[in-house]
């Protein structure tokens, strides 16, 4: 978890979003359509699944459905505190008590893994979904990473997976193959290129 007093603005966030409980009670139950269509008023690429019926391995008990968000801020860059109060806003979960400890927010640090995570697909041990189950307003990325269809790429997939790896030439080598590497590998030179030089990354270069 992450300290939601840091001031540091970000592009990429995940989010859980639990029911909200009182003494044990649930009193609020939060479902995919409402959480999208407060998305739809952000200027965001999203990802959204609900978990349910997963069991616990350590101790066979069935967890509680909770819903996961994947965020990718396109502008402006937003900070941890800024976002979950928006949420709580956006959801009327204000004159709800103990509505903070349904919210809990982490650093996106791969965009890429974090979607994957979503369908569990580079962990085996627990429940898997189907690509269908996540909902999203940029079908593209989510295609490439779920492994679909990865010798198709077209401009706005290919900064989508640019901006999902803060601009690693490497990291998205990995992602897009050697082959579609070697044959975009000019473009995506210039995308690195402005990226430097256009100060979204100050201080260091792209690899």
């Amino acid at each position: 978890m992450i300290n939601l007093k840091d001031n540091r603005q970000r592009n990429d966030f995940t989010l859980v979003i639990d029911d909200i409980l009182d003494d044990n009670k649930c009193i609020r139950v939060f479902n995919t359509d409402e959480i999208v269509e407060f998305l739809k008023t952000m200027n965001c690429d999203y990802y959204i699944i609900k978990h349910c019926k997963e069991v616990n391995k350590d101790t066979g008990l069935v967890k509680k459905d909770h819903i996961h968000i994947v965020i990718h801020m396109i502008s402006p860059r937003k900070r941890c505190g800024t976002l979950i109060n928006e949420f709580v806003e956006g959801l009327n979960c204000e004159p709800i008590p103990k509505y903070e400890n349904a919210f809990h927010i982490e650093l996106c640090r791969s965009l890429y893994y974090s979607v994957r995570y979503l369908m569990h697909l580079d962990s085996p041990d627990k429940e898997t979904y189907f690509i269908t189950d996540v909902k999203t307003n940029n079908v593209d990325f989510l295609n490439y990473a779920f492994n679909i269809d990865t010798q198709r790429l077209n401009f706005s997939s290919l900064v989508s997976i640019l901006q999902s790896v803060n601009y690693s030439k490497s990291k998205c080598m990995s992602i897009i193959g050697l082959d579609n590497y070697t044959r975009y590998h000019y473009c995506i030179d210039t995308l690195c290129n402005e990226y430097v030089v256009y100060g979204v990354k100050k201080g260091s270069k792209p690899t």
